[in-house]
C-alpha cells in the first residue's frame, strides 16, 4: 500500500508539528514571565504599603514610625492634666520646691500622652527645677504600638502642621500668661524632635533654646536645618534605623560649613552668633528612642540616656535665663 504522505508531505507535517510545539513553549514562557512580573509588582506595591522599602518612608514623606520600646506603661505621673483651651489639654509638671529656672515646652513622640515615657520626660525636667508643659498635640489620637503601619500616612495627614503650630502657639501663650514665664525652652523626642527643629525657626522670638532628641532630619531640607534661630542641641543615636546616621552626618557638615557648630556641648565660641549656635552629638551603640524609651534594664543604654539628659541640662542652664 502506498504511504499516506509523501516525503514532502511528511516534512511539512513535521514542520507544522514543530512549529505548534514551539509556539506552545513560547506561550508557556511568556505566561511564566508575566506571572513573575505581576508578583514583583505586587511585592513592590506591598512593600510600599507596609513601609518595607529601602528608604522606609511613606508616600507623604514622613518617616517610618519607630518601635515603641519601653513606653513605661506602669509609670505613675507626678504632674497633672490641665486645659489650655477648648481644643487642647496639656500635662504640666512643676518643681516641688521653689525654682528660679525657666519653663520648657515638651514635644512628645508619635505615641503622644498615652504613654508614660513622655510624661516621665516632663517629670524629669521638673525634678531638675524646670516647669515642664507637655501639650497633647494629637488631641487624643496618637499612634499606638498596635497601629497598622500601612495606615501611618493617613493617620499623619489627620494632624496637619498648621494645626500643630496653632496648638503650640496656644501652649506658649498658656505658659507666658497663665504660668507667668517669659523665658521658655523647647525639648522634643522623635516626632517631637523634628518639631523642635521647626520651632527654633518659627518661634525664634519666643524661645531661648531647643534640644532635639533624634529628630527626623532625613525628611528635612538644608533650608529647614539652616533656618534654626535659637541655640539648638541635636541628639542622635548611632544605630538609629529611623533616622539614618548618614543624614545626621550630612546635617553636621551643613552646620559646620555654615560656621554654626560648637566643639562640645559646653563650648563657648565667641565667633558664632548666639542665635545660630548648634551642637550635634551622636551616642554610640544605641538605637532610636534610647534617651526616653530605652531599655531601663540595660546599663549601657541607661548610661547613655543619663548622659543625654545631662547634656540637655547643660544646654538649658547655659541658654535659658533664670527667673528674676
Amino acid at each position: 500500500m502506498a504511504p499516506s504522505c509523501s516525503l514532502k508531505r511528511l516534512a511539512v507535517c513535521v514542520a507544522i508539528c514543530v512549529g505548534i510545539f514551539a509556539i506552545g513553549i513560547i506561550g508557556v514562557c511568556f505566561y511564566v514571565w508575566e506571572t513573575n512580573n505581576d508578583c514583583d509588582a505586587v511585592s513592590r506595591t506591598n512593600a510600599t504599603a507596609t513601609g518595607n522599602t529601602e528608604s522606609d518612608t511613606a508616600s507623604n514623606g514622613m518617616e517610618r514610625p519607630c518601635e515603641a520600646g519601653d513606653v513605661r506603661e506602669e509609670y505613675t505621673a507626678a504632674g497633672n492634666m490641665t486645659t489650655v483651651n477648648s481644643n487642647l489639654t496639656a500635662y504640666v509638671s512643676q518643681p516641688r520646691e521653689m525654682s528660679c529656672k525657666g519653663a520648657v515646652l515638651v514635644f512628645h513622640d508619635i505615641f503622644g500622652l498615652d504613654i508614660g515615657a513622655n510624661r516621665a520626660a516632663a517629670d524629669e525636667l521638673a525634678r531638675n527645677g524646670y516647669t515642664a508643659v507637655l501639650p497633647d498635640l494629637f488631641r487624643g489620637n496618637p499612634w499606638t504600638s498596635s497601629s497598622d503601619w500601612r495606615q501611618f500616612g493617613i493617620w499623619m495627614s489627620g494632624h496637619p502642621q498648621e494645626r500643630i503650630n496653632n496648638d503650640v502657639d496656644a501652649t506658649l501663650e498658656f505658659i507666658e500668661q497663665s504660668l507667668d514665664y517669659d523665658d521658655i525652652g523647647i525639648v522634643g523626642f522623635c516626632w517631637g524632635g523634628t518639631q523642635v527643629i521647626l520651632g527654633t525657626a518659627r518661634l525664634a522670638a519666643r524661645i531661648k533654646a531647643g534640644i532635639s532628641f533624634y529628630g527626623s532630619v532625613q525628611v528635612m531640607t538644608p533650608q529647614d536645618i539652616l533656618a534654626m534661630r535659637a541655640p539648638t542641641l541635636l541628639v542622635h543615636a548611632e544605630n538609629d534605623t529611623v533616622v539614618p546616621l548618614a543624614a545626621v552626618q550630612n546635617q553636621e557638615i551643613l552646620l559646620q560649613d555654615a560656621n554654626r557648630l560648637l566643639r562640645s556641648v559646653d563650648d563657648n565660641d565667641a565667633n558664632i552668633d548666639p542665635s545660630l549656635v548648634t551642637f550635634v552629638k551622636v551616642f554610640e551603640g544605641v538605637e532610636h528612642g534610647f534617651a526616653h524609651r530605652g531599655d531601663r534594664n540595660d546599663p549601657f543604654i541607661m548610661q547613655a540616656a543619663a548622659e543625654a539628659f545631662s547634656d540637655m541640662y547643660t544646654w538649658l542652664d547655659k541658654y535659658l535665663p533664670k527667673r528674676n
